[in-house]
């Protein structure tokens, strides 16, 4: 957590910029997406085309 700080404050300082709030679920929306990403890329790797579409939620 402590390097995450580090990190962030570093960058602000270096580009002269405020901190934005990304919100609660920034970082568990951004594991989703890349969890995502990987799954296609090695079905695509192991030959297989892949059509992504976003299920019903009301079920």
């Amino acid at each position: 957590m402590a390097h995450r700080i580090l990190t962030i404050c570093y960058h602000l300082l270096k580009n002269k910029q405020i901190y934005i709030e990304l919100g609660p679920h920034y970082y568990e929306e951004r594991k989703r997406t890349h969890v995502a990403r990987q799954a296609i890329r090695k079905l695509e790797i192991l030959g297989y085309k892949v059509v992504v579409e976003e299920m019903d939620q009301t079920a």
